[in-house]
């Protein structure tokens, strides 16, 4: 994504400041022209179903805030999403090359592949994931994870893009920074949990050539049991 981080440093006289300019967004830059900011993000929308096809992203960042009751597929690849105070939402998003962060948000459905992933101040959320790196929740309850098998045409090119492996997924390997003692602030679902039991199966003609499907066999990423196999095995043990 389009971000520069640099420093300055300014003197007082007495003392020298240093200050930290404001982000930098790629439709800031000096391709700003060919670049629109509304198609990168979804603010205060109610009750729409938003699709973005393959090439409408292609690695950029991705909001989507301030949304209710909407449902959201991105077909494509970007380079950082952010998702802020969204109620009743259902979210499917391709490829992050960075990381995918959700915040102040409830009752939402989420289905992505990342290298990170995180979330704060959430509660009851569905998330299915293929995830590089270990997914970190922090000040949430309620989340339920499950392993994300997913496939559409294109969607083998969008992880190459994205630099992801589909043989790396750590999905349920949960770290929670506001852990609770003796309960969970989180579970993992069963391989029988789809991720079309939850996130509405897209119809548009606008997306009927890509012939996106949930099943196991037909999966970029294979399915794996993860941690939900080693803790039911402590449970038998126990």
């Amino acid at each position: 994504m389009g971000c520069l981080f640099s420093y300055f440093v300014r003197s007082t006289g007495s003392a020298d400041i240093i200050e930290t300019p404001r982000q930098v967004f790629s439709w800031e830059k000096e391709d700003r022209k060919a670049i629109r900011k509304e198609d990168f993000i979804l603010d205060k929308i109610k009750d729409e179903t938003i699709y973005r096809l393959p090439g409408s992203i292609n690695g950029q960042q991705f909001i989507v805030q301030n949304c209710d009751n909407c449902t959201v597929y991105v077909f494509d690849h970007a380079g950082q999403i952010q998702i802020d105070d969204c109620t009743n939402c259902r979210i499917f998003i391709g490829p992050v090359r960075g990381s995918i962060f959700i915040r102040d948000s409830t009752n939402c459905i989420l289905a992505t592949v990342c290298q990170q992933f995180r979330t704060r101040d959430c509660r009851d959320l569905y998330v299915y994931l293929t995830c590089a790196s270990q997914p970190i929740i922090e000040s949430s309850h309620n989340i339920k994870f499950g392993c994300l098998t997913f496939n559409y045409d294109k969607l083998s090119e969008q992880y190459k893009s994205a630099d992801i492996s589909p043989w790396n997924n750590t999905w349920g390997n949960i770290h929670d920074f506001t852990s609770i003692p003796d309960s969970s602030n989180f579970s993992l679902l069963n391989a029988n949990e789809h991720v079309f039991k939850h996130l509405p199966i897209p119809t548009d003609p606008s997306c009927s050539h890509l012939n996106v499907n949930d099943s196991m066999e037909t999966s970029v990423t294979p399915y794996t049991y993860g941690e939900l196999y080693r803790h039911r095995n402590e449970e038998v043990n126990d």
